[in-house]
């Protein structure tokens, strides 16, 4: 696929955006029961993990333009919105950054590292399968134990009495 402006740039090297969550899958080998197509909690996993742990914002951009790829900011020369938060190049105007005014990105990227910790919390400790109500505890752990208290049956103050039924 084309450059954009990253191209542009020289020096910049893309890398397609298909192949970023599957790296992590590849590092390890599949396993026998593993399905070839990977499940959404998987893909959920990967995509947190990715833009949680991986992605810099301030190394790194993004480009829709034929089929997506990744790349470099700081490239000789350097993208032209280097100095962004964060660079998504327009698909159809790959000059102009469409990220330029997202000032947040790191609270969203740490918001999802801390959502890909919680989720692993939670499979570790539970069987995710006897329960629904899973993801109001990744994204906000200490709400779904206060809604969980206060969900939870309060005992009568007979039954709280001695010798109370």
């Amino acid at each position: 696929g084309g450059g954009g402006a990253a191209a542009a740039a020289g020096g910049v090297k893309p890398r397609p955006i298909d192949t970023a969550l599957p790296q992590r899958r590849r590092r390890g080998r599949r396993q026998l029961n593993e399905p070839a197509r990977p499940i959404l909690g998987k893909l959920l996993m990967d995509f947190f993990y990715f833009f949680g742990e991986e992605f810099d914002p301030a190394v790194e951009g993004f480009s829709v333009h034929a089929g997506g790829f990744r790349f470099l900011c700081n490239g000789d020369p350097p993208h032209p919105q280097v100095n962004d938060p964060v660079v998504i190049e327009d698909p159809l105007n790959m000059f102009n950054n469409i990220g330029n005014k997202s000032f947040r990105i790191r609270s969203v990227c740490d918001a999802f590292a801390g959502a890909e910790t919680n989720l692993k919390r939670i499979i570790a400790r539970y069987d995710v399968a006897a329960g629904a109500e899973v993801l109001p505890s990744i994204f906000m752990p200490a709400a779904a134990a206060a809604a969980a208290a206060a969900a939870a049956p309060n005992p009568s103050p007979q039954a709280l009495a001695p010798g109370g039924a």
